[in-house]
Order: structure tokens, then C-alpha cells, then sequence
């Protein structure tokens, strides 16, 4: 829900859909990749170089994941 209200407040009321609706989908996207890279990173660093237990990581990754999940 608080998607498309953003979305609506981009649009107003120009029929123009295509640019707006583009940006808003990339400006996600990015989002997504950006979160995705940092996790990747720190799970990276965390496991090969800091040498933590893939067990323990996974553990705490998946409650850390539940956590904001919930919110």
C-alpha cells in the first residue's frame, strides 16, 4: 500500500506514466542490489577473512532477516 501511495503522489495528475512509473521501479531496484551487495559483503568478510562459523552466520542472519521482516 504505501508503494502505490507513493506512486500516486508522483503522478498526480499527468497522464504521463512511462517515465515516472520507470524511475520509481529502478529507484527499487537499485535498492534491492544495493542491500543484496552489502549482505553479500558482510557475510563474505565475515566468514572467509574473520573466519565465523557458517552455522552461527546463517543462525544469526536468518533471526536478523525475521526480525525486520516483521516490522
Amino acid at each position: 500500500m504505501g508503494f502505490s501511495n507513493y506512486l500516486r503522489a508522483i503522478l498526480g495528475k499527468s497522464h504521463e506514466i512511462l517515465t515516472p512509473l520507470l524511475a520509481f521501479n529502478l529507484g527499487l531496484d537499485s535498492d534491492k542490489i544495493t542491500s543484496c551487495t552489502f549482505f553479500l559483503a558482510i557475510s563474505y568478510i565475515l566468514v572467509d577473512w574473520l573466519k565465523a562459523s557458517r552455522r552461527d552466520w546463517k543462525m544469526y542472519f536468518h533471526q536478523l532477516s525475521q526480525v525486520l521482516l516483521s516490522f
